[in-house]
């Protein structure tokens, strides 16, 4: 079963994780180069960009840098130019640092593919509820580790009923 309702639950735990993810990072600088030479290498080549806007005469040319000046800008301004590792080797280590188990729910963090294809198609594909338990039960996990906590904790757990329809239920788990 698939409905935007769950579509819009799964990518919000998207979000939860890549915000924690990132307040992570930051903590632990993946920087490239130091914010300042950073700052001016972007000013230099937005300059670039904004002085080469005079030299083009045709219309439909002018149209598509206009789209590539902003896009371009957009870019630097967000810092991604200046970072190393891509979102999965990021979660990666924020979970290794965190000692959090996550193979046994995504071996190879699957989600972000999910997650990616109803960004950008609008749909998945996939059994969202099932991914969105599994995807729900790390962010638990994630928020434990955060707070060093060691206890017992439930999560969700798929259960398969014998029926020709093939239901699933959910039930809580102790871990």
């Amino acid at each position: 079963f698939v409905s935007i309702k769950s579509e819009v639950n799964f990518l919000t735990l998207c979000t939860v994780l890549e915000i924690l993810n990132k307040r992570h990072s930051n903590n632990s600088s993946k920087r490239l180069l130091p914010k300042g030479i950073y700052k001016q290498i972007r000013k230099e080549i937005i300059e670039t960009i904004s002085k080469f806007k005079d030299n083009i005469d045709h219309k439909d040319d002018l149209e598509q840098y206009n789209k590539f000046e902003i896009k371009v800008k957009k870019s630097f301004e967000s810092g991604s130019y200046n970072q190393m590792g891509s979102l999965r080797t990021s979660l990666k280590e924020m979970l290794t640092y965190y000692s959090v188990p996550y193979e046994d729910l995504f071996p190879e963090l699957e989600f972000i593919k999910i997650r990616d294809k109803i960004v950008h198609e609008g749909f998945s594909g996939v059994d969202i509820i099932t991914e969105w338990v599994k995807l729900s039960n790390l962010v638990v996990r994630v928020f434990l580790a955060t707070l060093e906590y060691e206890g017992n904790y439930m999560e969700s757990t798929i259960i398969d009923l014998d029926d020709n329809c093939e239901h699933k239920k959910y039930d809580l788990i102790c871990k």
